[in-house]
């Protein structure tokens, strides 16, 4: 089975926020987690999640597929396509993906493929895996390769920002003034550099094609993180390309002369939804 693994470096090139669980009062904090350090301490560092990176591709590797081939998908579809989908409880004996469908998915639809989603009661298990980007500093050394070492806590790299918001209460009093609030969001500053991996099993040329589509398209728009609308988030994304790679056009090359094929496999897959 053939396996490929492409690491890169994103680039934080305005403050990036990306909100985890933990929320104290009026902050909210960035996601962290667990690592143990060569010094034998284990300490909270953060990071962009894998699912937020992988959302960014799945979301322009649909929209790109639609406009390519010319689908306007449906809810139940689009949350298939574009959010993965959810599980659903059918009856017995309905609502199952035959074999047939799958084959059409894996030779068709690369994204799915790629991607996986749920479509009923089944799922379609996506063949890359997407790694967490963590940030290039002291306390991660163990985990990065020799050439991206560093001295520089990740404690250098945070920073806080905020924003006011006003209450929406309709009902006030003519006299009764708005409630401003204060929220403040921590960020990592500009400057801040990730390791990040992809990893590609048993892929077809048109499979590996249509990740370096992917990439391509977040590229384009090469954001990550909340609060893009307003100008955070933005990231330099650089990967390593094995040698060979195929580039995104044979993927392209792939949906212009297979288009009757793939709207045909959307269109069953719209069907069983329902």
């Amino acid at each position: 089975m053939k396996t490929a693994h492409i690491t890169g470096t994103l680039t934080a090139m305005s403050p990036i926020h990306h909100g985890g669980d933990e929320k104290t009062g009026s902050e909210v904090m960035f996601r962290r987690m667990k690592y143990l350090t060569s010094d034998g301490r284990f300490i909270q560092v953060p990071v962009i999640s894998g699912n937020a990176i992988r959302g960014q591709l799945r979301r322009r590797v649909f929209r790109d597929l639609c406009t390519e081939v010319g689908y306007e998908p449906p809810v139940k579809m689009y949350h298939s396509l574009f959010s993965g989908g959810v599980l659903e409880e059918v009856s017995s004996g309905s609502g199952k993906v035959d074999l047939e469908m799958r084959e059409a998915i894996r030779s068709l639809l690369p994204p799915l493929s790629l991607l996986g989603a749920s479509i009923l009661n089944q799922v379609v298990a996506g063949k890359l895996q997407v790694g967490i980007a963590t940030p290039i500093c002291r306390e991660l050394n163990l985990y990065h390769p020799s050439d991206l070492q560093s001295e520089t806590s990740f404690y250098e790299f945070l920073d806080d920002s905020f924003q006011t918001r006003k209450d929406d209460i309709k009902d006030r009093a003519a006299d009764d003034p708005a409630v401003q609030m204060l929220v403040t969001f921590e960020t990592l500053a500009p400057g801040t550099r990730f390791y990040h991996s992809l990893t590609l099993q048993d892929y077809s040329e048109v499979e590996a094609s249509c990740l370096r589509r992917m990439i391509d398209l977040w590229q384009s728009d090469p954001y990550v993180g909340a609060r893009s609308a307003t100008g955070y988030g933005q990231v330099r994304i650089e990967y390593t390309w094995p040698k060979d790679w195929p580039d995104a056009e044979v993927y392209q090359q792939f949906l212009s002369s297979e288009r009757s094929a793939i709207l045909d496999v959307l269109r069953k897959i719209e069907s069983a939804l329902g």
